[in-house]
């Protein structure tokens, strides 16, 4: 499934005709993407819908009103959003590894320079993309794991937290089911054989498009996730002017062993970002991200094979096996396009540029405008 977002603006900045220069952007983010039943009670899917308009807004409003905002600060606070929300496996709410702990990873990038910095196994750093900026931005190096991770966060004034701040009830029932079964799991796990062949889904901005609110009439704000559900990693992929750079975190998989890496923290296997092409990051089954390198071979099939975003992405995300997940992609050109594509059931998910704000979870997408949440 791939949703692709486009508003063609002719490689053209806009302008007001009696003001100066607006802002060029297009930004996607995403909270996990697997089996997502829509059978899920209607309360559950609100509270989703509700966290990614509120978050998908807040970034919209730092893209238009803050103009020292770059690409990469706008995918950091994205993204430390979506750690602070305890529906997404990243920060609060990660999941526990086999020992019963979180260990967390994130990872940013600048298309810019290349520039990038990831942090791996972290146990008590609030906001693991912040530890990511802080490599990219104050050392020569990187990744850094552990410890040393740590210490650096510490030294520049991270918030430090304890483990219980990471923890909720939905993940300490998940793992022990996964203990139960003997597995390692990912959010909405993959299911096995046969699965419905991968199609191309196109999301038209100039059709009409239901508004979140008349999605939300009658949920209540205050409704609680059963132990079944949970999101998954969480990422954030801006283009602003022309640049563009990808941020993603995450607590892993549920029962992994302990001091297990996933694509997260790997430059080209679930994050990248390059100016020449685009910003991706990606959700899903780590391993498999890792073993294709799958953000960096978005951006490969659009340098070398001069395939547009929507073509790049989703022939990137079939080579994954299916069920496995997806990524969202927004190109540097200012064009202001995004793609989401994925092989699994839905993904949660938001699109935003200076003509629309919209939320899904499976193919039909919601227009979210300021009061709807």
């Amino acid at each position: 499934m791939a949703d692709a977002v486009t508003s063609g603006t002719g490689g053209r900045l806009h302008t007001d005709s009696q003001g100066p220069q607006r802002r060029v952007f297009s930004l996607a983010l995403h909270g996990g993407a697997g089996v997502i039943s829509k059978k899920l009670p209607p309360d559950v899917v609100c509270c989703y819908m509700r966290a990614l308009a509120r978050i998908v807004l807040r970034c919209r409003d730092l893209m238009v009103s803050h103009k020292a905002a770059t690409a990469v600060d706008v995918a950091q606070a994205a993204v430390m959003m979506l750690e602070d929300c305890e529906l997404f496996n990243a920060g609060r709410g990660a999941v526990f590894n086999h020992d019963g702990i979180h260990e967390l990873e994130a990872c940013i990038m600048d298309g810019r320079n290349l520039a990038t910095g990831a942090a791996s196994l972290l146990k008590c750093v609030k906001n693991p993309i912040a530890a990511a900026r802080l490599v990219m931005d104050k050392t020569d190096h990187a990744i850094i794991a552990g410890p040393a991770a740590e210490r650096l966060a510490a030294e520049h004034n991270l918030e430090i937290v304890e483990q219980s701040y990471f923890s909720t009830d939905v993940r300490r029932a998940q793992l022990q089911s996964a203990l139960a079964a003997k597995m390692v799991t990912q959010d909405h796990a993959t299911v096995p054989k046969p699965l419905k062949p991968y199609l191309l889904h196109v999301d038209n901005l100039s059709l009409p498009m239901p508004r979140l609110s008349s999605f939300l009439n009658g949920c209540h704000e205050g409704s609680s996730i059963n132990k079944t559900d949970g999101g998954n990693t969480v990422g954030c992929v801006v283009m602003l002017d022309g640049n563009v750079a990808a941020a993603t975190s995450t607590g892993g998989r549920t029962n992994k062993m302990c001091g297990r890496m996933g694509d997260t923290p790997i430059v080209g296997a679930g994050t990248y970002a390059n100016n020449a092409t685009c910003a991706i990051s990606g959700t899903g089954n780590g391993e498999e991200f890792q073993r294709r390198c799958t953000a960096h071979e978005v951006s490969a099939i659009m340098q070398y094979g001069g395939r547009t975003l929507e073509d790049a992405c989703k022939m990137a995300v079939t080579q994954l096996p299916p069920g496995c997940g997806g990524v969202i992609a927004v190109t540097a050109a200012l064009s202001q396009s995004a793609c989401v594509a994925y092989n699994s059931k839905g993904m949660f998910r938001a699109i935003c540029t200076p003509e629309v704000c919209c939320v899904g979870i499976w193919e039909q997408l919601f227009c979210v405008e300021e009061g709807d949440v």
